[in-house]
C-alpha cells in the first residue's frame, strides 16, 4: 500500500513538472514568435492565464487551448500594457544615468530613491498580471487598483517579494533549469500569492 502511494506521488510530481515544463516552452515559443517585442507580454498574460486556472483548481483544463486562446484575446492589450511598462522602465533607467554625474550624499541618496522606486514597480506589475487574468475591469483600473494592493497589504507584498527572490536564488544555483521551468514557476508562485490577496478584497464577485 505504502509503495503504491510513493509511486502515485512520484507520478504526480513528474507529471507537475512536466506541465511546467511545457507552460514554459509554450511562453518561450510564443515570446520568440513574436520577435520579443510583440510576443512577450501577450506569452506572459496566456501563462499567467493558465497558473490562475491551476491555483484555482480547474479541472481537466487543457492549458494549451487556454494559453493560445488568451494569447489571442489579450494579443493587443496585452502590448499595450507592456508598452507602459517599458516606457517606465525607460524612465527609471535613463534616471539612474543621470545621477552618475551627482557627487556625494545626493548621488547615494537618489541612488536608493530610484532603486525604491523600481521595487515599487516590479511589484505593481506584478500585481497587475495576476489582477488582470482575474477579473474585467476597465483599462486604466488596473493600474489603480494593483496601486492600491500594494499600499493595502505590505504584509502580502512582501512575501510575493519573498518568494520571488527565493526562486530567482533557486535559480542562480541551478541555472540549467532557467531555460526548462523560470518563467512558469515565477507566474505559479506570484499568482498564489496574488490569489491569496485577491480572496481578502471586495472585487472577487467580478471575476470571469
Amino acid at each position: 500500500m505504502e509503495t503504491k502511494l510513493a509511486i502515485n506521488k512520484f507520478y504526480s510530481i513528474c507529471e507537475w513538472c512536466m506541465k511546467m515544463i511545457l507552460l514554459n516552452l509554450l511562453w518561450l515559443t510564443f515570446s520568440l514568435g513574436g520577435l520579443i517585442i510583440f510576443g512577450f507580454f501577450p506569452a506572459t498574460v496566456a501563462m499567467f492565464a493558465v497558473t490562475r486556472k491551476w491555483v484555482q483548481k480547474t479541472e481537466q483544463i487543457n492549458f494549451f487551448k487556454v494559453f493560445l486562446s488568451s494569447f489571442k484575446k489579450e494579443f493587443w492589450k496585452a502590448n499595450l500594457i507592456g508598452l507602459i511598462l517599458f516606457l517606465i522602465a525607460t524612465a527609471l533607467y535613463l534616471d539612474l544615468l543621470f545621477i552618475q554625474s551627482f557627487d556625494g550624499r545626493l548621488a547615494f541618496y537618489s541612488f536608493c530613491l530610484i532603486i525604491m522606486v523600481c521595487l515599487f514597480c516590479f511589484v505593481i506589475a506584478l500585481f497587475l498580471l495576476t489582477l488582470y487574468v482575474h477579473i474585467e475591469l476597465p483599462f486604466i483600473q488596473y493600474f489603480k487598483q494593483s496601486i492600491l494592493i500594494f499600499l493595502s497589504y505590505p504584509l502580502d507584498t512582501i512575501i510575493m517579494v519573498g518568494s520571488v527572490l527565493l526562486i530567482t536564488f533557486f535559480f542562480l544555483i541551478f541555472p540549467g533549469l532557467i531555460l526548462f521551468m523560470a518563467g512558469s514557476l515565477i507566474s505559479l508562485i506570484v499568482t498564489i500569492n496574488a490569489h491569496r490577496t485577491f480572496r481578502k478584497l471586495s472585487f472577487q464577485t467580478l471575476e470571469y
